[in-house]
């Protein structure tokens, strides 16, 4: 019998056999455990070395450790330590418990939670992605530009990038399209973190399929200047026949008239092959906006209108160059479009500044504050960049004229950041990856204000990179040299 039972069976409770509740082991000053390296809330991956120290005034007859409340070892001493496989668990919440027990039956542990992350990056690709003519991988890199691992890509999938044995917690993440008619383009993104989620993007759009239509115009008015604008641009009615563009989801189109009276419009909806159109019956008369320039001496703008939640049918509804005003009146037909999007640029002999903003209330050409330098030296992209904007683009471009590789670098703002020129993994190495900067690009989005903000929106968009510039109501400047 145990000397506590022998004792408690006469009813003697001697004050040197103490036991511990859990609230006791939190007081009792003598009696410790220390997990060494490793703290509470932690991410660990791969195979982690577990060592734990016990403090006790009596000698300890079992110390166990537990992952999950499974046993992973044992010993009788003041010490243990072992080694957990973590690619063995689910990535997720786990817990690391250590247990001891004196000769006494007293016993006392300490838990801390951890989070295992072997899962690099959770990635999933849009139905749309890859056309018959494309085809895609994506790969990750370590700092020093080498690959970790390669997938191949398919449409609207859904995978995981894990690899044992590599112990960084951030990566380079690249998506490579290859096009037969326009060669190898590539798209790399800095600093993604252990366990992040990931959409794929196309880089190729292929062009909607589209088709001619002829339209009559009936009641030219000689006084009068009459334009037509859909999914095919602006064109002139100047005669009573035109064949005009269309793509095979649209068939409206908008129509302006001119003359000493001032500027009208309409919509004419659901057109025929051969419709015939009324001029007459252009004669809503137009709302007017005015949009500001830094730079009036090469800056121009242009108004689409657009109903939904897209622009894939919006219409041109006004198009001007600003023949060196830093004012210009932009002519709009109200609210016949339930949006607008407006699009203004200026350019120089080295830089092009572009500006998309949605609404109809606030147009003025505001511009970017850019502080930034790059250059390509010793294998290695070195640059430098500041400035009210929330991403850049480095763009490195092929010399050989025979192959056509362009390699998009997406990076933050940075004090003299220098990252590798990543390596091709072996999948494309028929290809030379470029080595010489073809321009750069600084992206200010709005309701995304740092680069963190960028990945995450990516990771939970639903088309990738494509939707930071191309979601209904999210506008961008743009700033290219």
């Amino acid at each position: 019998m145990h000397i506590r039972q022998f004792l408690q069976s006469v009813g003697l409770r001697p004050s040197f056999l103490t036991e511990y509740t859990e609230e006791d082991n939190l007081k009792h000053t003598t009696s410790r455990i220390h997990i060494h390296n490793i703290d509470n809330g932690m991410s660990l991956w791969n195979v982690v070395s577990i060592r734990a120290e016990v403090s006790h005034d009596a000698e300890l007859n079992c110390i166990e450790l537990y992952i999950d409340d499974q046993l992973l070892s044992q010993n009788n001493g003041h010490e243990i330590s072992s080694l957990w496989n973590t690619n063995k668990n689910t990535d997720g919440e786990h817990s690391i418990r250590v247990k001891a027990t004196d000769f006494l039956g007293n016993t006392f542990e300490k838990r801390i939670n951890v989070y295992v992350k072997n899962i690099l990056v959770s990635i999933s690709s849009p139905s749309n992605l890859l056309s018959e003519n494309t085809s895609g991988y994506v790969f990750l890199s370590d700092k020093y530009g080498k690959v970790i691992c390669t997938r191949q890509l398919k449409n609207k999938e859904r995978f995981e990038l894990r690899q044992t044995g590599y112990e960084s917690d951030s990566f380079f993440l690249t998506e490579a399209y290859i096009n037969q008619h326009h060669g190898l383009r590539l798209r790399t993104f800095a600093n993604l973190e252990r366990g992040s989620q990931w959409t794929l993007s196309q880089m190729y759009i292929e062009q909607k399929p589209h088709g001619s239509k002829k339209i009559n115009f009936k009641s030219i008015d000689e006084k009068s200047t009459y334009y037509a604008t859909n999914y095919g641009g602006l064109k002139p009615i100047d005669s009573e026949e035109h064949n005009l563009l269309f793509n095979n989801h649209d068939d409206q189109l908008y129509v302006t008239r001119r003359n000493n009276d001032g500027i009208c419009f309409n919509l004419f909806n659901d057109l025929k092959e051969n419709a015939t159109i009324d001029l007459n019956q252009v004669a809503n008369p137009a709302n007017f906006i005015d949009i500001t320039f830094n730079n009036s001496k090469k800056a121009m703008a242009y108004i689409v209108g657009f109903n939904g939640d897209s622009t894939d049918n919006g219409v041109i509804v006004s198009q001007k160059d600003t023949g060196g005003r830093t004012r210009v009146t932009f002519p709009y037909p109200g609210d016949i479009f339930e949006n607008y999007l407006i699009v203004s640029s200026d350019y120089g002999m080295d830089y092009c500044y572009t500006q998309k903003k949605y609404g109809i209330k606030n147009g003025n050409h505001v511009g970017l504050e850019v502080n930034s330098q790059a250059q390509i030296m010793d294998g290695k992209l070195t640059y430098q960049a500041d400035g009210n904007f929330t991403f850049m683009q480095v763009s490195l471009a092929s010399n050989n004229f025979y192959e056509d590789v362009s390699w998009h670098y997406i990076l933050p703002k940075a004090n003299d950041m220098e990252i590798p020129l990543l390596e091709l993994p072996d999948a494309l190495s028929y290809f030379k990856a470029p080595e010489s900067i073809s321009s750069r690009k600084y992206f200010s989005i709005e309701t995304i204000s740092t680069y963190n903000d960028l990945k995450a929106f990516i990771g939970k968009s639903k088309k990738g990179f494509h939707e930071v510039l191309n979601t209904i109501g999210m506008g961008y400047e743009k700033l290219e040299y």
